[in-house]
């Protein structure tokens, strides 16, 4: 379970960062609670790489042609972990996109499909996700 926010376009404040195509920028966030062994690892690396991978993702699909020296901020919290975070992620910000009128190219699915034991599969839950690491 998670929560996707779009916030923007909004003007750019920063002179440096002047640009006559959109940008977009993402947060994406563990709650505490949302994972089991949330204080045995660093998030912050993980949330970093989901970050700048939704945010690439999504660039392309954003018409930022439209938003000269305008950014999108999108902001994701993620609730209950129970796997495949980051498909859900990409998911969740398309349609956060579409319901906050932003100009959009197409939607993004995103999809987790893992091989355990030498078969494919869709559905999966965190025991599996970890078992891979």
């Amino acid at each position: 379970k998670l929560i996707a926010a779009i916030y923007g376009p909004r003007e750019i404040v920063k002179r440096e960062d002047f640009s006559l195509r959109g940008k977009v920028n993402c947060e994406f966030k563990y709650m505490p609670f949302s994972r089991k062994n949330y204080c045995n690892h660093r998030p912050e690396l993980e949330e970093k790489v989901i970050s700048k991978c939704i945010s690439e993702s999504l660039e392309g699909v954003i018409l930022l042609e439209k938003f000269p020296k305008a950014k999108v901020d999108i902001a994701i919290q993620v609730i209950q972990d129970d796997g495949s975070c980051l498909s859900l992620a990409l998911t969740a910000a398309s349609v956060a996109l579409v319901d906050a009128q932003v100009e959009i190219r197409d939607l993004v699915i995103g999809c987790t499909i893992r091989c355990l034991e030498g078969r494919p599969g869709t559905e999966g839950g965190q025991e599996e996700e970890d078992a891979e690491i």
